[in-house]
């Protein structure tokens, strides 16, 4: 028989996922119910699987992404903190790029993202791979 507290760990909430996000939960409720996330509905709720959102999330990520709280060549990982997707402007602050240049790149399909309606949300592993880039470049 399984725990109560071990099902609690298996499962999130929409409030728990938006803030692995970086986001509101009702926009984590308009994706469970576009299918955008995987999401089961319990009565009026949704609930989300631990392991599903961590597959989720690894499939929106690249190859160049990193563990938060490891470190990219010696260095902390800048981005530890931050949630799993971020906005345009968390993005730009990062790269010290003006908004306009990101919204370029976006408009040239040369940054992937994610379209959550009226809101772009782009995953952490670009700005690491961005980085990474840059710093071979030198």
């Amino acid at each position: 028989m399984v725990e109560i507290s071990s099902v609690q760990q298996l499962t999130l909430d929409a409030p728990a996922v938006a803030v692995r996000l970086g986001t509101s939960p009702r926009t984590v409720n308009m994706w469970a119910s576009s299918g955008r996330l995987p999401a089961y509905r319990v009565g009026k709720s949704w609930i989300f699987l631990t392991t599903e959102l961590e597959v989720w999330l690894a499939s929106t990520a690249n190859s160049h992404d990193v563990l938060p709280g490891t470190t990219i060549n010696g260095i902390s990982d800048p981005l530890g903190d931050l949630p799993e997707l971020l906005k345009p402007a968390e993005v730009a602050d990062f790269l010290e790029i003006a908004p306009q240049t990101l919204s370029r790149y976006f408009d040239r399909n040369e940054i992937p993202y994610f379209d959550s309606g009226p809101a772009k949300r782009i995953s952490k592993s670009f700005p690491r791979a961005f980085l990474q880039m840059a710093k071979m470049a030198r």
